[in-house]
């Protein structure tokens, strides 16, 4: 079987290579993906419309949420019927895992009612469909990294912090879509790079497959991922040339056909039309207006989307991420390095693409959350030129080190109190010193209040793992953090015993 270059093997190597081969130390992201497991933010409508999606998928066989409507605003209407507004995605996926969840409760004869049964139920879905691909999109960071010559553990620790210090902690413990979408987006960066990387360009047919589902399968997780899909597309098909540009947009299609093909029936299930997409449908009058004008909602970029969703201290993501700040200098840094440039070229783009996409759109802020949701999927790609930054020297490690911990810090305040910050003046406000830090001087700690399981709001809605097993609210929170200042003391010994160089054996 020919590639699409012509001459070529059929080879989906680079696939495997995408997550695989740079061997990042595997048991800090075991510990990473304890960590996102351990807490529960609390819900909202957003993620009850999903939920809800996928109740009504696993149980009755159709998406069809009008019984159970009112636990939510976010939805769409079609004929006194209502459904989910979101992008499919997650409930695609998430049903199957439900129905699942379901033959279990009922082979272990527990009471599928239960408020302690939905919890753990809830719970499993938000692990698996946000927490393991938020945890996965840190590995992938750290191999792609560890290839592109950012030195051992420190492509490890930039990976974790990729997840703890940015806006991918408090979205990779809740059921939203924006991690799997930075997963699925930055997995098919991974593979256009490791092509570049290894001379394969043009694409071989099954990497262009594999790129293709990646691509479409980001899309229906979230739809602004459609940008920078476009851009990953159109360079593949640009570096294959005229010759090659046909076999590889084929190749592409055939991949991508069967994500779109789930989307399209979906769509027709719930709307009537294949192409139909929710956002046209939504029952609240002002999201309707909003979403239905421009491009699906997008405008021109304005100041004040720029400004609020990167610098200000409301959902500002360098005052909440304080590590992304550093994206320029890391650029410069792999500039003046003159390695991999089509990579940074890539790379680099994409970001812009996310970037304009966001503060263009009119929901720049994401409603009630920490930071500005929407760059969720672009986190990866402030962190990748970091990589080159640290190996300049030791003060830029330091730095780095620094802004990340900051990161970090602010994260897990959010995610052990409540990330539903509220909405206020994009210049003035900021609700991270005005609500996240007096609830952590008074100990009220799972103060997240809004239920994604049932109407109304729940005492019990946010929690974390200690406070289940009866700890106190404070007790819970030292657990996660004395397990990663023990990985810390692991790696300091064994950077010592080592020499200079951060390399645990393996």
């Amino acid at each position: 079987m020919s590639a699409v270059a012509g001459e070529r093997p059929l080879s989906v190597g680079p696939v495997v290579a995408t997550v695989v081969p740079a061997k990042p130390t595997t048991w800090l992201f075991v510990l990473l993906a304890a960590t996102l497991f351990y807490f529960y933010p609390g819900g909202d409508p957003n993620q009850a419309s999903r939920l809800l999606a996928i109740e009504a998928m696993a149980r009755d066989g159709r998406p069809d949420i009008t019984l159970e409507h009112s636990r939510t605003v976010d939805k769409g209407e079609v004929g006194g019927r209502y459904f989910s507004d979101k992008a499919p995605g997650i409930a695609l996926l998430g049903a199957p895992l439900y129905a699942a969840l379901r033959a279990a409760e009922g082979a272990a004869r527990v009471d599928s009612k239960a408020r302690v049964v939905a919890r753990v139920r809830l719970h499993a879905l938000v692990f698996l469909l946000s927490s393991l691909p938020a945890t996965l999109t840190g590995f992938a960071l750290a191999s792609l990294l560890r290839r592109l010559g950012t030195g051992g553990l420190r492509a490890d620790l930039l990976g974790v912090s990729l997840v703890l210090g940015t806006l991918l902690f408090p979205y990779g413990t809740t059921l939203f879509g924006h991690a799997l979408a930075a997963l699925l987006l930055f997995l098919a960066f991974s593979l256009v790079a490791r092509c570049e990387l290894d001379g394969r360009m043009p694409m071989p047919r099954g990497a262009a497959t594999a790129l293709g589902a990646l691509l479409s399968s980001g899309v229906v997780v979230e739809y602004p991922v459609a940008l920078p899909a476009c851009i990953l597309g159109v360079y593949v098909l640009a570096r294959g040339g005229l010759v090659h540009a046909g076999p590889t947009a084929m190749a592409m299609a055939t991949g991508g056909a069967a994500p779109l093909a789930l989307h399209a029936a979906y769509s027709y299930w719930a709307f009537g039309s294949p192409l139909a997409l929710p956002y046209r449908y939504v029952v609240e009058p002002i999201f309707r207006a909003h979403s239905t004008a421009g491009v699906f909602g997008m405008g021109a970029p304005s100041l004040t989307a720029a400004y609020g969703a990167l610098l200000s201290s409301y959902r500002g993501l360098a005052f909440y991420c304080p590590m992304t700040v550093l994206v320029f200098a890391g650029l410069g840094a792999w500039l003046s390095s003159g390695k991999h440039l089509r990579v940074l070229s890539l790379s680099a783009a994409l970001l812009a693409v996310g970037v304009l996409a966001s503060v263009s759109y009119y929901a720049w802020d994401g409603g009630y959350g920490v930071g500005p949701r929407h760059l969720v999927p672009m986190c990866p790609f402030f962190v990748l030129p970091l990589g080159f930054l640290v190996e300049r020297g030791r003060a830029w490690r330091m730095i780095t080190a620094a802004l990340a911990a900051g990161g970090i810090l602010a994260m897990l305040a959010v995610v052990v109190t409540d990330m539903h910050l509220p909405q206020e003046d994009t210049w003035r406000s900021n609700p991270l010193y005005a609500y996240v830090v007096p609830r952590l001087l008074r100990g009220e700690l799972n103060s997240g209040v809004d239920d994604a399981i049932r109407i109304g709001p729940s005492g019990d809605a946010a929690f974390n793992v200690g406070s289940l097993l009866g700890l106190g609210p404070w007790t819970a929170v030292v657990v996660p953090v004395a397990a990663w200042c023990l990985a810390a003391l692991w790696l300091l010994r064994a950077s010592v015993g080592r020499g200079s160089r951060l390399e645990p054996s393996r």
